[in-house]
């Protein structure tokens, strides 16, 4: 294959990643897949010396990359939080649980 034309294929695969991320319902894999195709089109900038084109990818994978990492902590947190929770309420049920044994062996 030319290496020209694989260049523009290779170009107009970030573009259709990058356009395929708009059609994701959750928010973590349309992070991720515009990143991919932003990188690729960032290596296709690159290669061509289009400037504009590598300052705007290399910015929104930026972007992307960072509001990933947030969402990513965000949903850690909540994680731990229920656990945490779930563990209080489960020792609380314990509890309970031990005072009423206690109770029904001393009545024995």
């Amino acid at each position: 294959m030319n290496p020209k034309i694989a260049l523009e294929v290779f170009g107009y695969f970030g573009t259709a990643l990058v356009l395929l991320s708009f059609v994701m319902k959750d928010i973590k894999w349309l992070r991720a897949i515009n990143m991919a195709g932003g990188f690729i089109s960032l290596i296709y900038a690159i290669c061509v010396n289009t400037m504009p084109v590598v300052v705007l990818n290399a910015s929104l994978i930026t972007i992307n990359g960072i509001q990933l990492i947030r969402i990513l902590r965000e949903e850690r947190k909540k994680c731990a939080v229920v656990n945490k929770n779930e563990d209080i309420a489960y020792d609380k049920e314990d509890i309970a649980y031990d005072k009423e044994k206690s109770k029904k062996e001393e009545n024995i």
